[in-house]
């Protein structure tokens, strides 16, 4: 892969490429490829794994993803194999369009890099009613959305805007399975092993802490410090350009409810609906290991938040 291929959601600059080889080190003649057939034969040797077949540019941008590392890469590989293996509920691909469509939210990878070479993932809740159901299929949304990601976007990792305006936070809270969420932050944080540069959660509401607090404690502490709590929409600006920043926000970009469709149209589409279906069966037959890492948190609550106290 000599160039990043043109995608119809994501833009790159001419030098995005060359500019995150160079980061890493692997930017002379042979060095990538050489990394790239280095994985291909371990992945060949290991005969717990169901899928070695990965293409060459999947294969380098997870180790652009890695910063370089093929031991980080081959350790992603093994754990989000295994959260399959563990989680596959997670995974599963049964053609419900609800998933991808989800009344009262909107995920979006925004289309323009960072100067840096970050991709903004911007999630805006609306006051619609929600539920446990309702967040687990949000779950395997952005799960969804992280594969096509690992199959087509090439970055050095991500800046999340969480949007809760809109929403009454304490019954948002109260929707909330807190196993499920757990799992689902092991799945992103470990299986996926995403790097996150920054978490922008824009809301007026105190109450808001309480959840984001717990939340930090099921996250290591390098992410957990990353966090950034506003009230306003207008502290985001000295983080996100408002070129890439969409209309929502007072930016330039194309509105999130524009961009939302095109989403579920490219998630829904038969080559994308094939390569999920594709990836979820990428497993391990030695995820047992795993049981532990995905464990129920001991943050003294269980099942849910309904019963949480907050002032």
């Amino acid at each position: 892969m000599d160039a990043v291929p043109e995608d119809k959601l994501l833009r790159y600059t001419p030098d995005t490429m060359q500019a995150l080889r160079r980061l890493y080190n692997l930017d002379k003649p042979g060095d990538m490829d050489f990394a790239i057939t280095a994985l291909q034969d371990w992945l060949k040797k290991q005969h717990h794994l169901t899928k070695k077949d990965y293409s060459r540019s999947y294969l380098e941008r997870l180790i652009i993803l890695q910063k370089g590392s093929l031991e980080r890469s081959k350790a992603q590989i093994e754990n989000i194999c295994a959260m399959r293996t563990l989680l596959p509920e997670y995974f599963e691909i049964n053609g419900d369009e609800e998933i991808v469509k989800l009344d009262g939210l909107s995920v979006d990878l925004l289309p323009t890099l960072t100067e840096d070479y970050y991709r903004v993932l911007a999630v805006k809740y609306s006051p619609h009613k929600i539920d446990a159901k309702k967040f687990f299929i949000t779950y395997k949304r952005a799960i969804q959305l992280t594969e096509y990601a690992m199959a087509s976007d090439y970055g050095r990792g991500l800046i999340c805007i969480i949007d809760y305006r809109d929403v009454d936070i304490m019954d948002f809270i109260a929707a909330i399975n807190i196993k499920e969420l757990y799992q689902f932050i092991k799945i992103m944080t470990i299986g996926y092993a995403l790097k996150i540069k920054y978490i922008h959660v824009i809301t007026p509401s105190t109450t808001a802490n309480t959840f984001i607090n717990l939340v930090k404690k099921m996250l290591t502490t390098k992410i957990a410090n990353r966090f950034y709590v506003h009230k306003t929409i207008e502290p985001l600006y000295e983080y996100v350009a408002r070129d890439i920043l969409p209309s929502e926000y007072g930016g330039h970009g194309e509105a999130l409810a524009d961009r939302h469709m095109k989403w579920v149209q490219a998630l829904t589409s038969k080559k994308m609906t094939e390569h999920l279906k594709e990836m979820s069966e990428a497993k391990s037959t030695q995820g047992y290991k795993m049981k532990d890492t995905i464990s129920d948190p001991d943050l003294g609550i269980s099942g849910s938040f309904r019963s949480l106290n907050v002032d």
